[in-house]
């Protein structure tokens, strides 16, 4: 008996499979176009998460999981043996070149093995890495910053300093590699030969005992690169190997590569898991749409035929099954063509989506060849169809054929009589939409969800704000000079003589002011209110939500604040009045008089969460407040925002940041570091010109000094603006085809669904026109409510989320537009004519009499 059912199921559905070809084509169209939408996102989203971990990776400087530093040979060996790690290289730092031409470019001298080197994802392009004593390998920037030609045996000048003792030795270019802007700095390599010879001044242990006092940065000991069998957990993975080799004591330091996706997951905050969530409920969502809207209209033309099979025996269960059967062998054709044209489609985009992410396209532009976006586009398709036509199974197996034999797509409202002067074609089409309210709420939603996506889009897109965004990173400055040889240790003299060099050579212009960014540091201890708040503070983790357990000197920086001792870093920025006024203040006023009299200070505003303790200034004191530092007291006059690209551009942790004049500073602190200049003027014309100037000088005069301009920060702005743009715009595109298709593929299928109704119209005496005149008012219908909702739901979602949105972030100023949505609707309309225009034409190759014999 089990056998013959199977057997009917199977017969039942070639046989609704062949009497149905019109609407299983529309249903083929609408789980590849599914299908097209999920593929298509993940390949792009998978390229560019790919992507970015590439170019963090050139970042950071390597491939490897987790890097190992500082050890000692014993410390090397025990970890290496460890089953976890599937592979492994190691470098030794020998220094810093000191060379005067590179001061413009942070040079680091290594030996390092060949899995270590490949870690680095540089490729030589010529020659090999050193075997000989004196052999070297640099990047094209060092041999260009040394004026030098790539050609093997080229004879290269290196300093560096060793133990105190400053060196210089010549050596032979036995090969060199691209050099990569987005990287830290270059890689100098030396022999294995070479490094262990300079290091043996010095024991191992001296080595390592000078490394744990922090006189060197790990000169002389082995940084060990590791890769696991995968990235998840990757830093429990490094603290339980550190557990188990006995090492846990010695104060092993260890970096874990952030550039890998799986550890930034696992950090995302609560926000940040529910966008991602609403973008795929989103995606999920319009193809659903979609999909149960052409089973619904398939069902509800078939349920007489459901019907019929109640009456020979057929259950519930098996006409579920036939259903699913009918749906199995579209997805069977269906799906694999979506997936595959979704994946063409992403992999086209990639180059564009990447230009706007990096400099230069990374060496995997695409995600190629990846099983897990023919996976997911596959499961997410077939899971799509399969809860798409779960309802209008159960509408076909719960019917009995009685009521199948009576059944009504539409609901016949029974109103009073109207007389011929009310006739319209818009109430026939508002009767017509309303028999089937379902369908038509389906229809509607599908295409103003796709019209929402565009405008909430177009919103962003249009919030974009190049004074914001030049604001937030310069302040009011015109332009930003400093120097690469801060960076490289250079003395402050030799800071101040390069910028004193720069100013001195600057044509005479007028109203330019001119004035020097300072910085210093200092310990400080709270009391009172700030130090109820720092205890408040630590009670609820965030102190020490970034301490690692390794950390044993932050953990009692931290533990001495609480107990009102010197455990606080103030990180005094010495700024006079010119600059400082600038800059947007948050809370209070800044008063030139006040702060010039070096009785007032004003505080950087601290950010949120455990990033706070990064600078807990405003976390600590408020406007008004009394602050001590160095015994002196201080009332803070004002919050300030501090731009980025002002700052000295690193953070201490458990730490607050202030400003003071310069020379209230200079009696606070022990040393000063001037790091940077800042020149503005009212006069536009003379910051435009000074900034050409700069910009040559730069590149041909002195190449240590870094330029930051207003110019520079647009194009950054720029690449930023048509990266979301084209993303954006890419997913939209995909919505809205998806909701277009919809609505070709509801109108089409109804009125074939209609066929008979129609010729029974004709029959009666309607004419062509009058029935083409009554689909056009149907049609406009769905496309004034769709733009209807679609315009007060994206007024809502950007009043109650963009606005927000578009305030905390550095580039965006809130500007809501229905523009994309005006311009949408001479498309949308001439679609509305179109769309019932061709499918009556096809209707039309039947007739009458054919039609009204159709059972």
């Amino acid at each position: 008996m089990k056998n013959n059912n199977q057997k009917i199921i199977q017969v039942l559905s070639k046989r609704g499979r062949k009497q149905n070809k019109m609407r299983n084509l529309f249903a083929m169209i609408a789980i590849i176009l599914t299908s097209l939408l999920f593929s298509g996102t993940f390949t792009m989203t998978a390229g560019i998460v790919k992507s970015v971990e590439y170019d963090t990776m050139r970042q950071v400087g390597t491939n490897a999981h987790a890097g190992f530093k500082n050890l000692t040979r014993e410390q090397y060996e025990k970890i290496k043996k460890d089953k976890r790690i599937r592979e492994g290289g190691y470098d030794i730092f020998l220094g810093m070149a000191e060379n005067p031409e590179l001061a413009s470019r942070l040079v680091e001298l290594r030996y390092s093995q060949p899995k270590a080197f490949e870690g680095t994802m540089m490729k030589l392009k010529e020659g090999h890495l050193p075997k000989e004593k004196k052999e070297i390998v640099v990047d094209t920037f060092t041999l260009d910053t040394l004026g030098l030609p790539y050609k093997l045996g080229e004879e290269l000048p290196i300093t560096y300093t060793v133990n105190g003792k400053k060196v210089t030795d010549s050596f032979r270019l036995s090969g060199y590699y691209e050099g990569d802007l987005l990287a830290m700095a270059s890689e100098a390599y030396f022999s294995k030969e070479y490094v262990e010879e300079v290091l043996s001044v010095l024991s191992e242990a001296q080595w390592k005992e000078k490394c744990d006092m922090g006189e060197t940065n790990g000169i002389g000991l082995i940084n060990y690169n590791v890769t696991y069998r995968n990235s998840w957990n990757i830093e429990k993975k490094t603290q339980q190997i550190i557990k188990d080799c006995g090492l846990e004591g010695e104060n092993i330091d260890y970096g874990i590569n952030w550039a890998y996706s799986s550890t930034r997951l696992s950090r995302l905050d609560a926000g940040s898991v529910c966008m991602i969530v609403a973008v795929l409920l989103i995606i999920l969502c319009a193809g659903y749409l979609m999909i149960y809207n052409i089973f619904y209209l398939s069902i509800v033309n078939d349920i007489r035929f459901y019907g019929l099979l109640k009456t020979i025996g057929t259950t519930q269960k098996q006409i579920k099954k036939l259903i699913r059967k009918q749906a199995d062998g579209i997805c069977l054709y269906a799906i694999p063509l979506g997936v595959i044209a979704g994946w063409l489609l992403g992999n086209a985009f990639m180059p564009l989506l990447l230009f706007g992410i990096s400099d230069r396209l990374s060496g995997n532009t695409g995600f190629a060849g990846s099983p897990f976006v023919f996976v997911f586009g596959v499961l997410f398709s077939y899971f799509t169809v399969r809860i798409s036509c779960h309802k209008p199974g159960k509408i076909a197996a719960s019917i009995s054929p009685i009521e199948a034999a009576k059944y009504q797509e539409t609901r016949v409202q029974h109103n009073k009589k109207t007389s011929s002067k009310q006739f319209s074609y818009l109430n026939m089409a508002k009767k017509n939409l309303g028999r089937n309210r379902k369908k038509t709420a389906f229809v509607i939603a599908s295409m103003s969800l796709g019209m929402t996506l565009l405008i909430v889009v177009y919103t962003v897109v249009a919030s974009f704000s190049t004074e914001k965004y030049v604001d937030q990173m310069l302040g009011g400055a015109g332009l930003y000079l400093s120097s690469a040889s801060l960076q490289a240790n250079n003395t402050l003299e030799e800071m101040e003589e390069t910028l004193n060099c720069f100013d001195e050579s600057i044509p005479a212009g007028k109203g330019v002011e001119s004035t020097r960014l300072q910085v210093g540091t200092c310990d400080m201890a709270l009391s009172g209110k700030a130090l109820e708040r720092y205890e408040a503070e630590y009670e609820k983790g965030t102190i020490q939500a970034r301490v690692d357990e390794q950390d044993v000197y932050t953990k009692e920086r931290i533990e001495a604040a609480r107990d009102g001792e010197e455990g606080l870093e103030a990180v005094i920025y010495g700024w006079d009045a010119v600059a400082l006024k600038n800059l947007t203040m948050k809370e209070g006023t800044f008063d030139v008089s006040k702060y010039e009299s070096g009785d007032y200070v004003v505080l950087e505003q601290s950010e949120e969460g455990d990033e706070c303790a990064f600078n807990l200034a405003s976390i600590l004191y408020q406007v008004g407040d009394t602050i001590t530092i160095q015994g002196k007291k201080y009332q803070v006059m004002a919050l300030v925002e501090l731009p980025f690209r002002l700052s000295k551009m690193s953070f201490s942790y458990n730490s607050l940041i202030l400003f003071l004049p310069p020379e209230e500073m200079g009696k606070r602190v022990e040393e000063v570091t001037t790091y940077g200049a800042v020149y503005s003027s009212e006069d536009q014309e003379e910051i435009e010109k000074l900034e050409q100037y700069a910009e040559q000088y730069t590149k041909s005069v002195d190449k240590s000094i870094v330029l930051v301009s207003k110019q520079s920060l647009m194009k950054e702005f720029q690449s930023l603006e048509q990266l979301i743009l084209v993303v954006g715009g890419t997913l939209c595109i995909f919505i809205g085809l998806i909701a277009i298709m919809n609505y070709v593929n509801s109108v089409a299928t109804g009125i074939f669904s209609r066929r008979k109704e129609f010729a029974m119209m004709k029959s009666i005496g309607m004419e062509r026109c009058q029935l083409l005149k009554m689909l056009y008012w149907e049609s406009g219908i769905y496309l004034v409510l769709s733009c209807l909702i679609a315009g007060i739901g994206a007024s809502i979602i950007s009043w109650y989320g963009l606005r927000g949105f578009c305030q905390s972030m550095t580039w965006l100023i809130y500007h809501y537009t229905l523009m994309p949505l005006l311009l949408c609707l001479p498309l949308l309309f001439f679609i509305g004519w179109a769309v019932p225009y061709m499918a009556y034409r096809n209707y039309e190759k039947h007739s009458v009499v054919e039609l009204l014999r159709e059972e």
